[in-house]
């Protein structure tokens, strides 16, 4: 059961009370990505947050943006055939060039296509995998 954070109840001054609730989040958080790590049969090295490709790429659970560069040519983002409920990925197009960013589901859909387009700068979509509706789904484009 994860700990209460800390009462205003005068024995802990207002530094020590955001210290400690500091602490509880921090704590949470490694505990829940030991969990994802657990889970997904990742090592922490897999875990990058952030890429920048220019080439086809296959994103791992820990790529949870993918930056892409498509000045040399059309490039695909491949989803993972086995994704988690909840896997979240962000495809952001980085270049000015005619070239498109096509994002492919992988063995799922995505809002009920097999692919996604992304063809303006800085345009990012927001992918996330719905384990009931067993497809990808875009929940933001901006």
């Amino acid at each position: 059961m994860p700990e209460e954070f800390p009462k205003n109840d005068g024995v802990l001054s207002t530094e020590q009370r955001v210290d400690r609730i500091c602490e509880i989040w921090n704590d949470d958080f490694i505990s829940e990505f030991t969990n994802l790590r657990r889970q997904s049969s990742m090592s922490t090295g897999d875990f990058k947050t952030t890429v920048s490709v220019a080439a086809d790429y296959a994103p791992g659970l820990g790529d949870v943006t993918i930056d892409v560069d498509a000045s040399g040519a059309g490039r695909t983002i491949t989803f993972t055939p086995n994704p988690i409920d909840g896997q979240t990925h962000v495809v952001c197009k980085k270049d000015s060039s005619g070239n498109a960013v096509t994002v492919d589901g992988g063995d799922y859909n995505i809002n009920g296509a097999g692919t996604s387009t992304i063809a303006t700068q800085y345009l990012c979509k927001i992918y996330r995998f719905m384990g009931g509706a067993n497809e990808w789904r875009i929940i933001s484009s901006s």
